[in-house]
Formats: structure tokens, C-alpha cells, sequence
């Protein structure tokens, strides 16, 4: 992925996300490349226009080894972010559904990639493995 974003921004693209699943907490070593100093990458919940609700993690019951799902931006882009935040209510509350208020009933799902455009406005390339193909 990493290699994939820095031939991306050596072809001049100064706007970048770097969005997956990628089943990983911050702390893992396959993640190390995207997300240590000198990648050039930002994590949008680190914005201060990120809203947090005090949970950092995006699986489970949100603690900070839940953070399995990433939106890494480009300096360039992360420097155009005017919000940001994590929208638990379409998800699993914990064991009782309390932990955060949830819909009574889902009838149907949405990519958590159609939200990009609202964070950051147009004009930007996406570097995924399901764009990739990996």
C-alpha cells in the first residue's frame, strides 16, 4: 500500500486517501509502513475537526484495539478536512445496545466509503485494496 501512495504522490497526485479494513490495531507491524513518521500520511481521527465521541476504535466496542478501519490522507488533503468522525448508530451497541445509540431495525447497508466526499470535498484519488484489487 505504501508503494502504491508514494508512486501515486511521485507522479505529483498531492491528494490521497489511503482507505481499507484493514483488520489491523495501529500498533501492528504490517501497518507500521502507512502509519509510522516519514510516510507523509495522517489519520483523519488525529483532525482537529474530527468529532469523537471518546472511542477511538471502529469495531466492536470502539477501545482503541477495535481501531481496525483507517482513512489516511495526504498532507495536502488533510489540510482540506472540515469534519470527520465515526457514525456508530448503524452498528452493534455491546452487549445490552447501550453503548451508543443504535437504529431499532436495519433494512440495509451502506459503504462506509460514501462519506469521503462530505469529509474532504472532490478532487482527490483513492488508494484501496478493493480498488486495487488486492
Amino acid at each position: 500500500m505504501r508503494e502504491i501512495y508514494e508512486a501515486r504522490r511521485a507522479e505529483g497526485v498531492e491528494n490521497v486517501i489511503v482507505l481499507d479494513d484493514f483488520n489491523d490495531s495501529p500498533d501492528s507491524k504490517p501497518l507500521a509502513p502507512l502509519l509510522q513518521a516519514g510516510s507523509g500520511l495522517r489519520d483523519v481521527s488525529q483532525h482537529p475537526a474530527y468529532e469523537s465521541d471518546g472511542r477511538v476504535g471502529t469495531f466492536g466496542n470502539g477501545t482503541p484495539s477495535n481501531k481496525i478501519d483507517y482513512i489516511l490522507l495526504s498532507p495536502a488533503l488533510f489540510q482540506r478536512v472540515h469534519r470527520g468522525g465515526v457514525f456508530r448508530k448503524g452498528v452493534w451497541g455491546g452487549k445490552n445496545g447501550t453503548l451508543w445509540e443504535i437504529y431499532p431495525e436495519m433494512t440495509g447497508a451502506r459503504s462506509k466509503r460514501l462519506p469521503i466526499t462530505q469529509l474532504c470535498g472532490s478532487n482527490w484519488t483513492l488508494v484501496s485494496s478493493y480498488a486495487s484489487g488486492s
